[in-house]
């Protein structure tokens, strides 16, 4: 029982954290199509979704770098076992990590900005969505099996 409780938990957290993620991602689409104050967004929920994704990708980065180094977090929170699960995502496209980070350092640079994000960065910050989504709905298939 204790197992489906802690997979249960998991679940809801990882929930949380691609809900927080994906709401930001789409007020900063809405603001770069123009539509964000339309629909009641402020200027200060902007810069809330642009840090929000801008310290998930820092500790991204950083699960990046310290796997190429050999080192593994000692303390793992929510964020960085989410980050972990993104790595191995990435490792998977074949693609160099040193070209992910190139990717992620530039997507970093335009959330700091005050000007909408390019449409460069939507590609990279959607796809790091859909491996959190799918993160996720492992996770509740394997809770709806116990």
């Amino acid at each position: 029982m204790s197992s489906l409780a802690a997979l249960a938990s998991k679940a809801s957290n990882d929930e949380q954290l691609l809900g927080s993620i994906n709401d930001a991602l789409l007020q900063l689409q809405l603001e770069a199509a123009g539509k964000a104050v339309a629909l009641g967004y402020k200027k200060e929920d902007l810069e809330i979704s642009r840090k929000v994704l801008g310290e998930f990708l820092a500790i991204l980065v950083r699960v990046i770098t310290g796997a190429q180094k050999g080192q593994l977090l000692a303390s793992k929170s929510q964020h960085e076992r989410a980050a972990e699960k993104i790595l191995m995502r990435l490792d998977d496209q074949g693609k160099p990590r040193e070209d992910w980070l190139e990717d992620i350092d530039i997507t970093m640079k335009h959330l700091e900005g005050s000007k909408p994000i390019e449409a460069t960065d939507w590609g990279l910050l959607e796809q790091m969505v859909d491996f959190l989504d799918t993160e996720l709905a492992h996770d509740l298939v394997a809770l709806s099996k116990v």
